[in-house]
């Protein structure tokens, strides 16, 4: 078995996207919990300066604790300022949840194509180093005329492998939707993470402000040396871009971009084909052996639409191998039978029996009453 190239790497680039959404929803709880403990410590300020702003004044009192309180009050109102501003854009940035369980989805999606793509190749190889006893089963195959003989049936080799392409196919179709919404989602999650940026940006600035602002104070009233000040400011405005340059949305966009167009053009996200290595490997469409038309709920219903006439005509497996590979799959052959419904059902109820043969024959005389529905 050969597994294509970037194999182990289908899916990343969605894996990539769900890890960063996911990662959006923890900063915002973070954010929230930040803001809550910013208002209480807020809370402690306003306490405090309302404490000793309501001691006897006098000339030294005033001349001492008079700066004190005013840089405190200058900083509870830089806090009460950003504490607002982030709450307001924290509650105001889109809700990702659905978009969460759509990638969430598409993930599971494009890992079930990737295991059904494994599981295909693995029956291939099965089916077709067991061609000899195929081509065997298919020449006596070709002398079975009796119903109840389950000699008739499909090997499980073969049956496997057909079950196995199906999966794939539907796999496939579901992760080729999701890889065709992927554009969007990527441009969603572009949007969001830039509004998130924001947030971070605001935040950085003003959790400084309160700093500043005392640090400002401090030069004031410490006689701090304008050289001593603009150094001071200079190196904390260099941490806060230095640190807003981390936040930069397009590190994170690259990384769940990247790897999309490897995953649309993979051959796991295309439907495999079927080979029936019955006859030689020739590719065709499945109508047989994989479970494709009825229940077994509704075998024993549908089997009163039939009676010994309607199988006068027996189909042999070269007549069924025909059938299929003219079908265009399971889709299409009943697309085609859609004018007649009661044919339909007769048509497809055949076509069960051909596979599955009930034990008990069919008879005008005798109502049918339990079928063997093997698997």
């Amino acid at each position: 078995m050969i597994l294509p190239l970037g194999f182990n790497q289908f899916g990343q680039s969605t894996k990539a996207l769900l890890g960063q959404i996911r990662a959006l929803a923890v900063i915002r709880d973070v954010m929230r919990r930040r803001i809550d403990l910013d208002a209480q410590y807020i809370a402690g300020l306003e306490a405090l300066a309302e404490e000793y702003i309501n001691l006897e004044s006098n000339e030294v009192i005033d001349g001492l604790l008079k700066p004190v309180l005013t840089q405190l009050k200058e900083e509870i109102e830089s806090r009460i300022s950003a504490n607002h501003s982030i709450r307001t854009l924290v509650e105001n940035l889109p809700d990702i949840t659905e978009p969460e369980q759509d990638t969430s989805t598409g993930l599971t999606d494009l890992m079930n194509a990737k295991n059904s793509y494994q599981d295909v190749m693995e029956a291939e190889d099965v089916a077709k180093s067991s061609q000899s006893s195929l081509k065997a089963w298919y020449i006596m195959a070709l002398e079975f005329t009796n119903w109840s003989d389950t000699s008739g049936r499909l090997p499980d080799e073969d049956r496997r492998y057909r079950r196995s392409v199906v999966a794939q196919q539907t796999n496939a179709e579901k992760a080729r939707f999701w890889l065709s919404r992927y554009p969007s989602a990527i441009n969603q999650h572009q949007e969001h993470i830039e509004r998130w940026w924001s947030l971070l940006k605001l935040a950085s600035i003003t959790n400084r402000s309160g700093y500043y602002v005392c640090l400002w104070n401090i030069a004031l009233y410490d006689n701090m040396t304008p050289s001593n000040l603009v150094s001071s400011l200079s190196c904390h405005i260099s941490t806060c871009v230095n640190q807003l340059e981390a936040f930069s949305p397009l590190p994170a966009i690259a990384s769940v971009t990247e790897a999309y167009e490897e995953d649309t053009e993979s051959q796991i996200s295309q439907p495999t084909v079927y080979r029936n290595y019955c006859i030689g490997g020739v590719v065709s469409d499945i109508l047989f052996g994989a479970d494709l038309f009825l229940p077994e709920s509704r075998l024993e219903e549908l089997v009163s639409n039939l009676d010994e006439s309607d199988l006068s005509g027996f189909y042999t497996w070269k007549t069924a191998f025909k059938i299929e590979q003219g079908s265009g799959g399971i889709v299409c052959y009943m697309e085609s039978l859609r004018s007649s419904f009661y044919m339909t059902i007769k048509i497809v109820l055949i076509l069960e029996l051909l596979h599955y043969n009930p034990l008990l024959p069919l008879k005008q005389d005798i109502p049918p009453r339990s079928l063997d529905y093997c698997k």
